[in-house]
């Protein structure tokens, strides 16, 4: 042979090997599929109960093989009474997070698996029981009623209870990047506490940091949230209300207590007096003992909050670089803030704030804040329509406003500030609707988990 074409022969059979290698670890990867797994509620008797369907699935949430479950695999729950605590027990990636989610019937992932029912379909409802992080990270915990959202899906309902937690990170726990949403978090009520009883409770004292909390209803509680000792925390598309115990002096109530939790955001929710006739205690309250610094708090809405004692934002500690932007506040006793002790904002910023009280105070630099002339500028203020009406100029808040785009450009219903050439003060952008047109489509969502990359095949 000659010695060209042998040392082509041997090429030849180099590239095949190679290529033969890709092939076996593509093959390897394609064998390997992110297992979906299913839960039924307590007290039923579902086969060989090792999740692998519906027909199989796990007696409820205590009795779930967390050894068996990897990164990138989803917990689907069927609907129904559970009376036993979540308690996730392995940890995902950041590629690839572990889901728990409420079963839905546009999910192929439910309907497809063995001894599917429609009625799985329907609210998951934890009776005076609910969510234990301790240290997992890259969890999500989700109650959509639809791919795109919907509404809340998964119901924690302590009533009859005299206590909490609803969702709690003990002390020493640091499990991180966790998105729990879509959830109507109900506590025992307006009732005599006999220890804390906080809707989350965030206080890990530890290196914990990236919790989200997104579309979620807090209400009945001694105290919304408490977030102390962890970093980063994310609260959007809240509804809280209802916060208050009879025994207040001793179990004080609180929006979002705050303590040593640095770069917080709160965004598109709102807070305000509910049908019990209560309002958030404190609001979002940055405690005296500090720690709580460079927090973002924009687009939200405050209203009703016209009792002694209830505030919006309190701020009685060094905040620092604290940015509150495009929020609005209607009927609001104290103002939007009440400040108080040693109180400081040192490099903190106030700006595009709509008020229909006058007197309101402001923390660190402040610019382009109007004070509404009447209820005039909202599209329906008996109804609580905050979107802002088309008229410009003195004590509008159309076109009144700083452009804040490098922060953020859309407000909660999904319009983009600045979209017609000028920023407007307040929560929403005007959308070019009038009073008698429908109600705006809802905000945005969170996206999905992206498929994960690593894949593996999991027998029942």
């Amino acid at each position: 042979m000659e010695h060209g074409a042998l040392l082509c022969s041997r090429r030849g059979r180099i590239a095949m090997r190679r290529l033969s290698l890709i092939v076996l670890v593509t093959l390897c990867a394609a064998s390997t599929e992110a297992a979906d797994w299913y839960v039924r509620p307590d007290g039923g008797s579902y086969g060989s109960a090792n999740g692998a369907d519906w027909s199989n699935a796990f007696e409820g949430f205590a009795n779930i093989a967390w050894a068996r479950v990897a990164p990138g695999d989803t917990i689907w729950v069927a609907g129904g009474t559970y009376t036993r605590r979540l308690v996730p027990a392995k940890s995902g990636t950041a590629e690839s997070p572990i889901s728990v989610r409420r079963a839905r019937a546009d999910a192929a992932e439910c309907t497809r698996a063995a001894g599917w029912r429609a009625e799985y379909d329907d609210t998951v409802h934890q009776i005076r029981a609910g969510l234990t992080f301790n240290s997992f990270d890259y969890i999500t915990i989700s109650g959509r009623t639809t791919a795109a959202g919907g509404s809340y899906g998964w119901w924690i309902d302590f009533q009859g209870a005299r206590s909490g937690p609803g969702i709690e990170w003990p002390n020493d726990s640091n499990g991180s990047h966790i998105l729990v949403e879509y959830i109507d978090l109900q506590g025992p009520g307006n009732i005599t506490y006999s220890s804390d009883g906080r809707g989350i409770d965030d206080t890990p004292f530890s290196s914990a940091t990236n919790h989200t909390f997104s579309h979620m209803a807090i209400h009945g509680w001694e105290s919304g949230v408490y977030v102390v000792g962890m970093s980063k925390p994310t609260f959007e598309h809240i509804d809280m209300y209802d916060i208050m115990a009879l025994n207040w002096s001793d179990y004080h109530p609180n929006g979002i207590y705050t303590s040593g939790a640095p770069g917080g955001t709160v965004r598109y929710s709102s807070f305000h007096k509910g049908p019990d006739g209560n309002g958030v205690g404190e609001g979002i309250f940055f405690e005296q003992s500090g720690g709580s610094t460079d927090w973002l708090i924009y687009g939200n809405v405050f209203y009703d909050l016209d009792q002694v004692g209830w505030k919006a934002i309190e701020i009685s500690s060094a905040v620092g670089a604290i940015k509150v932007f495009n929020n609005t506040f209607d009927n609001i006793r104290l103002g939007s803030l009440y400040r108080s002790d040693n109180s400081s904002c040192t490099g903190g910023e106030w700006r595009n704030n709509l008020n229909i009280d006058a007197g309101d105070s402001t923390c660190g630099k402040a610019s382009n804040n109007v004070t509404a002339k009447s209820a005039d500028v909202f599209v329906d203020r008996a109804e609580r329509d905050y979107r802002i009406v088309a008229t410009t100029g003195s004590g509008f808040p159309r076109n009144a406003g700083t452009d804040l785009s490098s922060v953020f450009k859309r407000d909660a219903n999904g319009v983009t500030f600045g979209a017609d050439g000028a920023w407007d003060v307040g929560a929403y952008e005007h959308d070019g609707r009038c009073p008698s047109c429908p109600d705006p489509a809802p905000g945005p969502t969170p996206t999905a988990p992206s498929a994960p990359t690593g894949l593996r095949v999991i027998g029942p």
